[in-house]
């Protein structure tokens, strides 16, 4: 295999644990960051759309030592399955990143200020299901496709608070998450999928809402990580913070009509690298209060030099987008929404003086459904 730098050399034999533990990392990074954008719209990411993030392990025969890596292929899921990590620490309330809002068309009159306000006690209860797929290829061997299977999450939101100044408190309660279809699925795939969803059963997450729709603080679920796969922990919580920014839909602070846009942009890190994340949106119908998003979004990985579980990562390049669509009724605290997402990332891993390529295409739906 020819490296695509010059004096950068290929992966001579099976990566290393650090290698195979980094690419874990990346793996639910990326499926995070499909998340979040997968139900405001959205998650992420990724790891709340969204909703709550499933982990993606690759399971698939390794190259014997002194092969080339094109005739094998990575696990990236023994050697965590063994390596529990300590239980994150709690998380208080956390401001996420500031998301900035610029309208491109006010649209048809009539014109009116949107509001997310909801009243106090306003309950929901939805079930999102996921379905994620990623396709693999390290060092320039053959790739190794990766499906989940699908899951759905019960999940009951509640407003326990409004602020004077109109902000709510949204409680997320995790009442089920669960395996929707298991016929076909690798057996190992499924056991660290059930493993991972399992946790957040009867957990709690709250979220602080604007009346503009913007997430001003957010708090983790109360999960215990100690039992998942040791990788994907720490990943799985900042995808969290992608996928409560992505619940919102940013409102413009002008009066806007049917057929208005309005471009939303932040920044965040999941699983090490910073993303750009912009989105589009389009009031489709505003009417009585109900209104109609349609949604696209563009998810940028940063080029640059990370550092994830020892190894050192260079981002070459990578975009992820998605469309789908948001609905939401007045009172309404979050919408509905569907969304598929998908795109590549190319990097670069350097582990003991060996580089070799890792490209990750990934495609989820995520739908959000009342119940």
């Amino acid at each position: 295999m020819t490296p695509r730098h010059p004096g950068r050399i290929p992966f001579e034999r099976q990566p290393s644990r650090p290698v195979r533990r980094a690419v874990a990392v990346l793996l639910v990074a990326g499926l995070s960051v499909a998340a979040g954008c997968g139900d405001d719209d959205a998650t992420d990411a990724g790891t709340p759309t969204t909703s709550a993030t499933s982990t993606a392990t690759s399971t698939t025969s390794a190259a014997p030592d002194g092969d080339d890596p094109s005739s094998g292929t990575t696990d990236t899921s023994a050697d965590e399955a063994d390596e529990p990590v300590e239980p994150a620490p709690e998380d208080g309330a956390d401001a996420p990143a500031p998301v900035s809002v610029e309208v491109l068309d006010a649209g048809d009159e009539p014109r009116q200020l949107l509001d997310a306000s909801a009243e106090l006690g306003s309950e929901e209860a939805v079930t999102i299901r996921q379905e994620q797929q990623v396709e693999i290829t390290m060092g320039g061997g053959v790739p190794q496709t990766v499906t989940n299977p699908p899951v759905l999450y019960d999940l009951a939101y509640t407003i326990t608070d409004v602020a004077d100044d109109g902000a709510m408190t949204v409680e997320t309660f995790y009442e089920d998450v669960r395996v929707a279809e298991t016929e076909g699925v690798d057996p190992t795939v499924l056991a660290a999928v059930e493993q991972t969803v399992d946790v957040f059963i009867g957990a709690t997450a709250r979220i602080v809402v604007e009346p503009d729709g913007t997430i001003a603080a957010w708090e983790a679920p109360d999960i215990d990580l100690s039992s998942t796969p040791g990788a994907s922990a720490a990943t799985l919580l900042e995808g969290f913070e992608e996928q409560a920014s992505s619940l919102s839909v940013p409102f413009p602070a002008e009066p806007v009509g049917t057929g208005a846009r309005w471009e939303t942009t932040s920044e965040s890190s999941v699983g090490g690298l910073d993303i750009v994340t912009t989105t589009t949106w389009e009031l489709r119908s505003l009417s009585d209060g109900e209104m109609v998003l349609a949604t696209e979004v563009v998810l940028e990985y940063v080029p640059g030099t990370y550092e994830v579980e020892g190894v050192e990562i260079e981002v070459i390049d990578g975009t992820l987008t998605g469309q789908g669509t948001t609905t939401r009724q007045p009172g309404q605290v979050f919408g509905l929404s569907d969304m598929v997402t998908e795109g590549t990332v190319t990097m670069e891993l350097t582990q003991g003086g060996q580089t070799g390529e890792l490209v990750q295409t990934i495609r989820q739906t995520s739908t959000m459904t009342a119940r």
